[in-house]
């Protein structure tokens, strides 16, 4: 009788369920090296994850598979569905309008999100666009929770603002997380103007939920979170109408500019 090969050993010993899988494995790569779906070859009984002393049966030719005018169409259209899938999601990850806040500590840079906060957006350009912005301060800065601007010039008086924006916290695709930038308000959920805050930690407590309107975040910092943290490091203490959380260094937002297109 002729001896058996290694193989052929571990084929007539009942090995286990996974043992069984593995040597199927090698049998099939030794056939078909570099096939793409392995599964898609072979017996139903061995692919079901039955084992016995049935002997794996050969795959199919690696070459007939790949050749064949089914299998070449079915290619073409996985190929066609990835373009458009693809198409897709790089024009939803398109970059929105960015704006940079140059201070006398470096410069900031955002790129906002239009998504399910327009009118958030809409309202944040029109005050860049005027130059509302420039010259005036981080007047309020919280370690660990995040730093607030836009709305105090350098001598610690309130500038006159547009009308409130609605809240969109609920609806916008931008959540209150380290680097986010989104308006501050007072406890009327929709009396935001120009004063914004940047994120330096998660305070997912911010954010919309039952019960609480939510504060609206509207886009990230894309360049300068060093700057950021900076200003969060500041000594701060008593300034203007404050009692506590002003910098006792000025951080002053020289110029906004905005750098993209308005989308």
């Amino acid at each position: 009788m002729k001896k058996p090969t290694t193989l052929g050993i571990k084929l007539l010993l009942k090995p286990s369920r996974s043992s069984c899988i593995n040597s199927y494995t090698r049998v099939f790569r030794a056939f078909a090296p570099g096939s793409p779906r392995p599964h898609d070859h072979g017996s139903a009984k061995h692919r079901s994850g039955e084992c016995g002393q049935a002997s794996v049966p050969a795959p199919a030719p690696h070459a007939a598979v790949s050749h064949s005018p089914r299998y070449g169409f079915v290619r073409i259209l996985l190929l066609c569905l990835s373009v458009f899938v693809n198409f897709f999601a790089i024009s939803a990850h398109a970059a929105g309008p960015q704006v940079s806040f140059k201070t006398n500590l470096g410069e900031i840079v955002v790129e906002l999100n239009n998504a399910g906060a327009t009118r958030t957006v809409d309202n944040f350009l029109n005050y860049v666009r005027s130059g509302f912005y420039d010259g005036t301060v981080f007047h309020r800065v919280i370690p660990n929770f995040m730093i607030q601007g836009g709305g105090f010039n350098q001598t610690m008086q309130q500038k006159t603002t547009s009308a409130p924006v609605m809240n969109e916290a609920a609806t916008s695709a931008t959540k209150n997380e380290v680097g986010t930038i989104a308006m501050a308000r007072t406890n009327d959920p929709n009396s935001a103007t120009a004063q914004f805050f940047i994120n330096v930690a998660h305070n997912e407590f911010l954010n919309a939920r039952p019960g609480n309107p939510g504060y609206t975040a509207f886009g990230r910092v894309i360049k300068g979170m060093d700057v950021v943290n900076k200003i969060a490091a500041v000594k701060t203490g008593s300034g203007g109408p404050f009692p506590q959380d002003v910098p006792q260094q000025s951080v002053i937002i020289e110029k906004a500019t905005l750098l993209s297109k308005d989308k």
